[in-house]
């Protein structure tokens, strides 16, 4: 059961009625997770960034985004914060707070996500649902963020990895790169259209977090956190999709 550790007080009930009281759990600067940008690897059409209007390369300065363009892109997530500099806002926070910040790993399992596409739709829904729920993958999960709030972000993570998203803003979409093999997107219009997901940046408390090692440790890298990287030692987990792919290979169609 995850916890709470961004708000000071809970709500309980006593015989003079419902009261709050001290939570234990509290972080003192820690926020609920609500908004979370994804980033996608360069690709030939990269462009600043996937955000409407005439915000300039999502609202960084051309010297900023000349360093980060280099890692990937970002794409707009339909919440008019971005549209107002949280982006920026929160690389600038995290750099202003770089010697709290922490790099690690976090080893997650979660069923896998099957893209919407004209391969998947032809099969029995049903049939399909078994499938996703049958199996159980594991990944490892590329972590930067303020140490004090490991916590809060190992809780979010692995509620994300399980598919309980309930108290994140949807559609957050998160388990696409995990636990979504590259080629079952193979002609979809999203595997034409954008590079292939790396990682994401998280808004509220300014924390990010990689499936992609290479894009972690650059990004380590342009917060001083080189070394702190190399640390990381234990073994990387890859999903392995091929036991999942026999199953759909005799998985029924609509047409049977």
């Amino acid at each position: 059961m995850p916890k709470n550790y961004f708000d000071e007080h809970l709500w309980g009930s006593s015989p003079q009625g419902t009261m709050a009281i001290p939570n234990p759990d509290y972080i003192p600067g820690c926020h609920r997770t609500y908004l979370i940008q994804r980033l996608r690897l360069p690709h030939e059409d990269c462009a600043a960034a996937d955000f409407p209007g005439d915000i300039h390369s999502g609202g960084f300065s051309d010297e900023l985004w000349n360093i980060l363009k280099q890692f990937g892109f970002l794409e707009y997530m339909d919440a008019p914060e971005f549209e107002f500099g949280a982006v920026p806002e929160t690389f600038q926070r995290m750099a202003l707070a770089h010697r709290s910040l922490a790099a690690y790993t976090l080893d997650i399992s979660g069923h896998p996500e099957f893209p919407s596409n004209e391969r998947f739709d032809a099969y029995q829904s049903d049939e399909l649902e078994a499938i996703r729920t049958r199996h159980m993958l594991k990944t490892t999960v590329f972590v930067l963020a303020p140490h004090f709030i490991r916590p809060h972000v190992e809780d979010t993570l692995l509620r994300i990895a399980l598919g309980d998203e309930i108290d994140l803003r949807k559609p957050t979409r998160l388990g696409e790169s995990v636990f979504c093999a590259r080629h079952w997107k193979t002609g979809s219009a999203e595997a034409r259209t954008y590079g292939k997901t790396c990682g994401w940046l998280e808004l509220d408390n300014g924390f990010m977090f990689f499936s992609d090692e290479d894009t972690w440790r650059n990004f380590c890298d342009v917060f001083g956190l080189t070394s702190l990287a190399e640390w990381c030692t234990s073994d990387i987990l890859e999903p392995d999709f091929s036991e999942i792919d026999k199953d759909l290979a005799t998985c029924p169609r609509r047409d049977q």
